[in-house]
């Protein structure tokens, strides 16, 4: 729910725009994980979403054009010492890195729009992280979507948003919408000093085609990404999604994610195909998803491998804007097929069976 900001104190002297609107969430709660025979257990934040600030703001430009932007700032909700900003690890597209908790280090955008459609700048939210949030209803990026591990499980692909980037969204017609995004690969310059931002880095490129029809209840989602390596060689990965509202209470989809690295061709090295559903009765929402993974090139065992991950949810809306839930996640994984993110902690003796379980209880509240 967005409020409209009447003074805007928080940031600077009082003053105000009417344009400018505030939303975000928090989340936090009881998790406990089990891998591999280890258990942790204490408490944590994005078990049903991650905990952020988001500055918006709009203006009528006349003549059907109007101006946009967008300012995000994810958080930690249970730690001071995480919204320190420590360093991050290099991105796809910035090999300095990012900061941790740091303000503005979600999505940032300033674009115009009319009828043309809207173009924008900044490091813009992609349509991964859209077919993500269409494949796995109520859970997205947060405990059991199975985002990191078993869909946008490549380091390649796992980003929901690249850096100096700019993003094409065309009008609606029919209900078919387009949209382009482009982030430009920067090779090594002459000099090393160049430039602090461009020229003096080599950093991947990125762009990606998505496609989406809505029609009433229906929704179908298609997106094309490949990332240009500096080395001269690209990787690929194909989406199609596809949902359904049966009912104001049943929310059904369906997808397949295809990907295809640089170090070999044809066939892909990684497919998940995805079901999911939501069903809500009153004040109760239910939901399921699951993911079967079928890795045939670079497993951690060098040989082809399976995993499946189920995420159940289960919600209690307190209100339209505050619920207490409690998330479940499994993935079996005992080939050792997934990216699953502890893989980089894992010795030859422990490269399979790398099975874990997720839950957790807690409360979200939008504003």
């Amino acid at each position: 729910m967005k409020k409209t900001l009447v003074a805007f104190a928080a940031f600077a002297a009082a003053s105000s725009y009417a344009g400018v609107t505030i939303d975000g969430l928090f989340d936090a709660g009881y998790q406990s994980n089990s891998y591999q025979g280890v258990r942790v257990s204490g408490f944590e934040g994005n078990g049903a979403g991650t905990s952020q600030f988001n500055l918006r703001g709009t203006e009528d430009l006349g003549g059907g054009l109007s101006s946009s932007f967008h300012l995000e700032t994810d958080f930690s909700s249970v730690s001071n010492t995480a919204n320190t900003g420590a360093a991050l690890s290099a991105s796809i597209t910035d090999t300095t890195g990012g900061a941790a908790s740091k303000f503005g280090n979600g999505e940032i955008a300033v674009g115009l729009g009319g009828g043309f459609g809207k173009v924008q700048f900044g490091a813009i939210n992609n349509a991964g992280l859209e077919y993500v949030a269409l494949i796995s209803p109520d859970f997205g990026t947060a405990m059991g979507g199975g985002y990191g591990s078993t869909v946008g499980a490549e380091t390649t692909f796992g980003l929901v948003r690249w850096a100096n980037s700019v993003r094409y969204d065309t009008p609606v017609i029919s209900g078919f919408q387009a949209s382009v995004i482009s982030a430009s690969k920067q090779t090594q310059g002459k000099s090393t000093t160049y430039s602090t931002t461009m020229g003096a880095f080599n950093v991947d490129g990125a762009t990606e085609l998505s496609a989406r029809y809505t029609a009433g209840p229906l929704k179908v989602l298609a997106v094309a990404q490949t990332t240009q390596k500096t080395a001269g060689t690209n990787d690929t990965q194909r989406d199609l999604g596809i949902s359904y509202n049966l009912s104001d209470a049943l929310y059904v989809a369906a997808g397949v994610q295809n990907t295809v690295l640089a170090s070999t061709t044809g066939t892909p090295n990684k497919s998940a195909k995805s079901v999911g559903a939501v069903y809500t009765m009153g004040q109760n929402k239910f939901a399921a998803t699951y993911t079967g993974l079928s890795n045939t090139y670079g497993a951690i065992n060098s040989a082809a491998a399976n995993a499946t991950e189920l995420g159940l949810g289960y919600d209690y809306l307190l209100s339209k804007t505050t619920k207490i839930y409690v998330h479940y996640a499994h993935l079996n994984d005992a080939q050792g097929a997934s990216a699953f993110k502890a893989s980089s902690n894992l010795t030859t003796a422990d490269a399979t069976n790398r099975n874990y379980t997720k839950s957790s209880v807690g409360i979200r509240m939008d504003f």
